[in-house]
């Protein structure tokens, strides 16, 4: 006798085969027929014509921490996911070098949010084994992250890796994938991947082939630097052999609103020359990040505790005001591209600042009587730059553009909420 079955519904089965109608009977937890049934069951269930499937691949978040302390992803689970891919971005706590521990923390928090665990894992396969001990209710992958990486290695340092570094690096992201990774993932944003040159990265990749390891890649630029920065992991891609993925497709800011057009089409020339090349896409306009990464690249170098230092140097704040007040040339202005009353705090550290979440940085600045920019760095200083933002930069139309293309994954890009705002 069944356990249970789901009678009298279209069933959807993940192969790309039309739906069909039919009835899906359990046994033991597992799928044990499936079409017309006409045996008993412990439990019927008639689904009146709803969509049966397999469960959701979620190919894009970041709830590599938070999955710790909520194991039953009840916020996934109840839509139907029961897979989710971390790593992504460069960014993941593992590999841990416990010297700079603390730089990895700090600089992966705003994103993958935080954890009453102790982080007592070094490896990757020491993180996975922590996340298979905290019996999760659904399936779990990762990339090696270049973020961690780069961290473990050399820290924040702003210049190329020494042969003797990269071959750490190399041996670091090969641990990974023997121990199960999927890939290889990079956040050419976020300092340190934007210390890194296209000749240094195509060397780490050059890792993946023999493990059939996935080159995942949140670009350098996704506003005015946008075609040329997927031009740039194309070339790695095509230079290494590599199959790329290109995250969260889009087109940020009001004056490069159309681009992604263009950026569909130069993976389409890509496949064309025999580049497996695909992407994801996230079903929103907006953004989330750190408020960090609204700083120029060149504050981050040395890591969070550094910028700080930086926020409080009365010249250098000068120096951040006249680069935020223009467009820049080799980094995406994310002031320019979409104005500080797009720009939303979403989470904070202390309590102090609480209910500035879900306020946006102009409306927090005429609170406080100040300019937007000394606003900006002032709250960095009094949340020790652990700030989570939301901005709004993105054409509905191109988000819809990307989501009908059929080389793209529908993502959520998300973690866990902790403060009832996305």
């Amino acid at each position: 006798m069944l356990d249970l079955i789901l009678k009298n519904g279209r069933i959807v089965d993940g192969t790309g085969n039309p739906w069909y109608m039919g009835d899906v009977g359990i046994k033991d937890g597992l799928i044990a027929a499936i079409g017309k049934l006409d045996q008993e069951a412990h439990r019927m269930i008639d689904v009146h014509r709803q969509v049966i499937s397999p469960g959701f691949i979620d190919g894009h978040c970041h709830s590599d921490l938070m999955i710790l302390d909520h194991p039953l992803s009840e916020i996934k689970i109840r839509q139907g996911v029961t897979t989710e891919v971390v790593g992504n971005c460069g960014l993941a706590p593992a590999p841990l070098f416990r010297p700079n521990a603390e730089l990895l923390q700090s600089y992966v928090q705003p994103v993958l949010g935080s954890t009453s665990w102790e982080w007592p894992w070094e490896t990757v396969a020491q993180y996975m084994d922590t996340l298979a001990h905290s019996s999760p209710s659904e399936n779990l992958a990762t990339y090696v992250a270049h973020g961690a990486l780069r961290i473990a290695v050399m820290g924040f340092a702003k210049r190329d890796a020494t042969a003797q570094e990269l071959q750490l690096m190399k041996k670091l992201l090969e641990e990974g994938l023997q121990a199960g990774a999927i890939g290889f993932s990079i956040g050419l944003l976020y300092a340190p991947g934007s210390y890194t040159s296209k000749e240094e990265i195509a060397e780490l990749c050059s890792v993946l082939p023999k493990y059939n390891g996935l080159f995942s890649t949140h670009i350098r630029g996704e506003g005015n630097n946008l075609i040329p920065s997927v031009k740039e992991v194309i070339w790695i891609a095509e230079k290494t052999g590599v199959s790329l993925h290109i995250s969260h497709l889009k087109a940020a800011g009001k004056r490069n609103w159309g681009k992604v057009m263009e950026a569909m089409e130069l993976i389409e020339q890509a496949r064309a020359r025999g580049l497996d090349v695909t992407c994801d896409v996230y079903p929103y306009s907006a953004g989330s990040t750190s408020l960090t990464t609204v700083l120029p690249p060149w504050s981050l170098e040395g890591g969070i505790a550094s910028a700080l230092e930086v926020c409080r140097d009365p010249g250098l704040r000068k120096r951040i005001r006249e680069e935020l007040g223009s467009e820049q040339e080799d980094w995406d202005n994310l002031v320019c591209s979409t104005g500080w009353q797009s720009i939303y705090l979403s989470a904070v550290h202390t309590d102090k600042n609480r209910e500035l979440e879900g306020k946006h940085i102009e409306e927090i600045s005429e609170m406080r009587g100040q300019h937007p920019v000394d606003c900006m760095l002032d709250l960095l200083l009094e949340e020790e730059g652990r700030i989570s933002i939301v901005y709004f930069h993105m054409a509905d139309d191109d988000v819809k553009q990307v989501i009908g293309y059929e080389r793209s994954l529908i993502a959520s890009d998300s973690l866990t909420c902790e403060t009832g705002k996305p």
